[in-house]
């Protein structure tokens, strides 16, 4: 990873920024088809593909950046970063959902699936406990029985039995992969796909450094915003560009159950380092130190999440238009709010 002693101005922070940006999206596009095929090879269904494997690859950049954040920057900036990065994350997810469903409406209203609305009441529930916590752990709330670190167990718990109750979904049917790719020598193709899932997660993790130095005042070479604002927004983009990519590249080859599976299990694969980071802390309860202002986040997440079951269970193309423009004003008002 790129040292912290190297300084950058806002024009190369830009540029590079722009640069690592195309090489995730280049690779994303790649890593889609090779995640079909290895659907095909291993005889899993593209929807758990996404919901599991690509899920916890594409969230690798969030894991790295709430780490460091957490352990290398002091208690006022560093949990503010991590968990705008976890939340802002999610958020961001569904905004991927809204743009996709205004840009592939057809294929929204063409593909259904029941496993979707049981993956979004999981996230649902999930942030609900998240969120809880948060507020146990608040000053004003500091005697709940949530304020006991015991509980920040059940967010793993609920992960696991969650994957546990998912794993069956879908047919494990071949799907319409290229058949000359199937034929492709079995070392050379998993050497590949190995390739582009390292390509991707360095590509997430060199974006999230650089916007981490966004948050520098502006005569250090940094854009001078909030720490908030970084997290929320910055971090966000730069950990799911790969989300974003990956999923526009997904239903370019009409793998819609793999692109939803990516967002939703992202989402859920995020909520799970809340606990991570609450270790890398050790002492205390890292939401402890989290601004109140992340409460808009939550709602926000909430929200978006209850809209997006409409969206991926209707079959009225204008219906799913409206909500997507929907998410995708909530969105903006969202970051307005916090920033």
């Amino acid at each position: 990873m790129l040292s912290a002693s190297l300084t950058f101005n806002q024009t190369s922070l830009i540029f590079l920024f722009v640069i690592f940006a195309l090489v995730t999206i280049i690779c994303s596009k790649y890593l889609a088809i090779y995640a079909e095929i290895f659907s095909s090879r291993m005889s899993i269904d593209t929807g758990i593909i996404g919901l599991i494997f690509l899920a916890s690859i594409t969230s690798l950049p969030e894991l790295s950046v709430s780490i460091s954040a957490i352990t290398n920057y002091p208690l006022d900036i560093g949990p503010d970063l991590a968990i705008g990065n976890m939340l802002g994350s999610n958020l961001f997810n569904l905004l991927i959902l809204g743009l996709l469903g205004i840009l592939f409406t057809k294929k929204f209203v063409e593909s259904k699936n029941i496993y979707f609305t049981k993956y979004i009441i999981q996230s649902i529930i999930l942030l609900a406990l998240v969120w809880l916590i948060f507020i146990s752990v608040n000053e004003t709330f500091n005697t709940s029985i949530l304020a006991n670190k015991f509980f920040i167990i059940l967010i793993p718990l609920l992960y696991i039995v969650f994957i546990i109750l998912n794993r069956n979904d879908f047919d494990n049917r071949n799907n319409s992969a290229n058949k000359s790719q199937l034929s492709n020598k079995v070392s050379l193709f998993y050497f590949k796909f190995l390739i582009l899932i390292f390509l991707v997660v360095l590509s997430g993790i060199i974006l999230t450094f650089l916007s981490s130095k966004m948050a520098r005042p502006f005569n250090e070479g940094g854009l001078g915003l909030s720490s908030n604002l970084i997290g929320t927004l910055f971090l966000a983009l730069s950990t799911s560009l790969p989300e974003l990519s990956l999923a526009y590249s997904c239903l370019k080859i009409n793998q819609i159950n793999m692109a939803l599976g990516n967002i939703f299990g992202s989402n859920l694969f995020n909520l799970l380092l809340i606990f991570i980071g609450d270790i890398a802390l050790k002492k205390e309860p890292f939401l402890k130190y989290v601004s109140n202002n992340f409460n808009i986040i939550f709602l926000s997440i909430l929200f978006l999440s209850l809209l997006s079951i409409p969206i991926v269970n209707s079959n009225k193309k204008k219906l799913i238009k409206f909500l997507c423009s929907v998410v995708m004003i909530v969105y903006i008002f969202s970051i307005y709010l916090i920033s």
